[in-house]
Parts: C-alpha cells; sequence; structure tokens
C-alpha cells in the first residue's frame, strides 16, 4: 500500500539523518546511511507512483487496487513531508529555496527571487557585492531549528555564475536580526546548540544563586552566540539553530 511504503521511506530518512549526523564522529556510519538513503529513494519513489494527475492518491499503483481512501491520502502526504524534511533532495525543487522543517511554529515568512537572472548580486556602486535575500522567517519560540534547502545557484560565488560550477557555498550568508551567523560545520552541532540551550531554559528555575557567576559566564558566551548554521554543500541544504529569538534571513551573492 502507498501509505505504509511512504511511512517505510520516511521512517528510512530519518534514520540516514540521524546516521550522517555521526559520518565524521566516533560513530562512523557512511555506509548505512547511504544505504538507508537509497532504499528511501526508492521506497518513496514507488509511492508515488500512486498518485495520479488529479490529486488522487491510490491503495497501490498501476493495475493493482485503484481505490482512493481517505486514510491513504492522508497517511502518504504526512510520509511525504516527513520525509522532506529529512532528506530534502529527494522532494523539492533543485532550482528553489524551501523551508523543509521546523521545531518552532514559524512567522511571517518571505520568500525572495527565486531566480538570479544569471547575473548574480551585482554591486551597488561601491564596489560592494550587493546581496539577495533567499527567505526570511520569525518564529514563535526563543530556541528553535530550522532546515532550508537552497537553490543551486545561490551556492555560486560571483565569480562562478557563467561557469555554473558548485562555490562550496561561498554565495550563502545567514544573518540573525542583520547580523552574520557563525557557521559551523556539521548539523550535528546545530542540533547540540538548540537542545543546550533548551535544557538551559528547562532546568533554569532548579538553579540557586549560588549558581550566579556560572550563568553570568553562560549569559555572555549566549550574547556571543545567539545562533549558528550549517550547510551541506552538495544538496544546498541549511540548518539553523537560534537561541535567543530574532528574525533569520538567509541570503546570496550569486
Amino acid at each position: 500500500m502507498s501509505c505504509h511504503t511512504s511511512s517505510y521511506a520516511s521512517v528510512l530518512a530519518q534514520y540516514a539523518e540521524a546516521l550522517t549526523k555521526h559520518t565524521h564522529g566516533p560513530l562512523n556510519a557512511t555506509a548505512a546511511a547511504a544505504d538507508a538513503a537509497e532504499n528511501a529513494r526508492l521506497s518513496w519513489a514507488w509511492a508515488s507512483y500512486a498518485m495520479d494527475h488529479t490529486g488522487n492518491i491510490h491503495v497501490t499503483p498501476g493495475q493493482g487496487e485503484t481505490d482512493t481512501w481517505w486514510t491513504v491520502t492522508v497517511d502518504t502526504l504526512m510520509n511525504t513531508m516527513v520525509l522532506m524534511g529529512a532528506m530534502p533532495e529527494v522532494g523539492t525543487p533543485e532550482d528553489e529555496t524551501h523551508i523543509v522543517r521546523a521545531s518552532a511554529v514559524l512567522q511571517d515568512v518571505r520568500y525572495g527571487s527565486s531566480s538570479s537572472g544569471g547575473g548574480g548580486g551585482g554591486n551597488d556602486g561601491t564596489g560592494r557585492q550587493q546581496q539577495r535575500e533567499l527567505v526570511s522567517y520569525d518564529a514563535a519560540e526563543a530556541v528553535s531549528t530550522e532546515k532550508i534547502r537552497v537553490q543551486a545557484d545561490a551556492l555560486l560565488l560571483p565569480a562562478q555564475l557563467q561557469g555554473k560550477a558548485r562555490g562550496g557555498g561561498g554565495g550563502i550568508v545567514v544573518t540573525l536580526d542583520g547580523l552574520p551567523l557563525e557557521r559551523v560545520s556539521s548539523a550535528l552541532e546545530v542540533s547540540n546548540i538548540a537542545a543546550a540551550a533548551n535544557a538551559k531554559a528547562f532546568f533554569a528555575a532548579d538553579r540557586g544563586a549560588a549558581a550566579a557567576a556560572e550563568d553570568h559566564q553562560e549569559q555572555s558566551a549566549q550574547r556571543r552566540r545567539r545562533g549558528v548554521f550549517s550547510l551541506d554543500e552538495a544538496t544546498g541544504v541549511v540548518e539553523v539553530a537560534r537561541t535567543d529569538g530574532g528574525r533569520v534571513a538567509i541570503l546570496t551573492h550569486a
């Protein structure tokens, strides 16, 4: 059934995502992550054949059971959204920017232009390269993480636009309230920073006056690192962690 197969695909995608975060740590799960990701793609591809051009989702593809069940439709759609959050490259167009997952309700989401027009960001007349906003947003909670797949041309450095070769993420800038965020090496670091901020908030009520000096040091460090981001240059996936609110914007020089 399409709903069960799409569910299997979404679980494999989340498993592959979790393993991928540990490919550079003590747990080298590169091969297992690649295998899970490939099986997720194949499973979702099979389930996608149960979807027709009218928007109906059938129980099975082809000449199988062609009934349209409400439960099959809802489950398949929800499973597909979960899969896209774990593996954005499967379900999102390469030439568009999309937020695919967030840990908090997002507010005032604004998408910019989906195309650079081949001319890049240009300059502002002073020799400085202009930046083009791809997407910006606020969140309902102070601590949150977001996952965004940015369009392929946003990864290009200005000098590489003509050749269309990826620029190693050099074209991407992520800001929080207008200030550039620090780029960290992996999505695991993004997750750890958000988890630490959530834990601090949860246990804040139990901390006594004896911890005042430690709190002051933590707050100072927190101000220096209100957020971070990571970028997977192969897929264009950006992950952002915010620890003290603020508006996030993803920009490109391309």
